[in-house]
């Protein structure tokens, strides 16, 4: 049921449009019962833990491993080339967990994930709207199609059909392309994989392309990425740390 409700879509999904079609297709099915599959088959989701198939630990399995969450409340198809290979994993504790490559993901019951996702908003928004204002490289960027990336991220689809969504994707003052990437925690080694994945594509279809830069913005660059950065040519690829500055203060009344 939740693949066809997604390939029915064909991209990027909500999971009100897999509610809506699943609903449409199967009355008598509780909307709970719906986002308990959600839930199910979404292989980077920790809560995925707490149903069947998933208490135990396994391998990738492609019966229940189906949808990859790209953001708060939206999906699309897993594809363990482009979203890397996840598993369910027991850890030294004896606690089940998600694990993508080796890295396991802490169960969002306290919220943290839903935090992660809503401040990797946050912090696109903010780009978004400070862009041209932003010294993020030597040269002033501005959105490439803005129009189109003030809605969704910038989706491009592969010679092999698949799909991927550019998190940012702008030109500097001589009109090269720029893709940025974005990571709310520290940069795990599969941001750059993704990175590098999403500039290929600009180089082969992007005027320019083959001038292409990319940017990886996260809190903490992981030693992986730094150590991977050597094998790149310099210039080509930019690794940025961002910082969280909250401040409260009185308001008079």
């Amino acid at each position: 049921m939740v693949r066809q409700a997604v390939e029915s879509i064909d991209g990027q999904v909500t999971v009100k449009q897999i509610k809506d079609y699943i609903l449409n297709e199967y009355p008598d099915i509780s909307p709970n019962t719906v986002w308990a599959n959600v839930c199910t088959c979404t292989v980077n989701m920790p809560s995925r833990i707490h149903h069947q198939p998933n208490r135990n630990p396994r391998k990738l399995d492609t019966r229940y491993d189906l949808l990859y969450r790209v953001g708060q409340g939206r999906f699309v198809l897993y594809d363990s080339e482009v979203h890397g290979i996840w598993k369910i994993i027991e850890d030294d504790q004896g606690r089940i967990k998600i694990a993508q490559e080796g890295e396991s993901v802490e169960s969002d019951e306290n919220g943290e994930e839903s935090f992660l996702f809503s401040l990797e908003k946050h912090l696109r928004a903010f780009i978004l709207s400070n862009i041209e204002n932003l010294k993020l490289i030597d040269s002033k960027l501005k959105l490439y199609e803005p129009e189109h990336q003030l809605e969704s991220e910038f989706a491009v689809e592969f010679n092999s059909g698949r799909k991927g969504f550019i998190d940012i994707l702008a030109i500097d003052e001589n009109d090269i392309p720029v893709v940025i990437e974005l990571k709310v925690s520290k940069g795990p080694a599969k941001s750059l994989t993704q990175l590098l994945d999403y500039m290929t594509w600009v180089k082969d279809n992007l005027p320019n392309g083959d001038k292409v830069i990319g940017i990886i913005i996260a809190s903490k660059i992981t030693d992986r990425i730094s150590s991977a950065m050597s094998w790149i040519t310099k210039n080509r690829v930019v690794l940025l740390e961002y910082e969280l500055d909250f401040k409260i203060r009185q308001v008079e009344i």
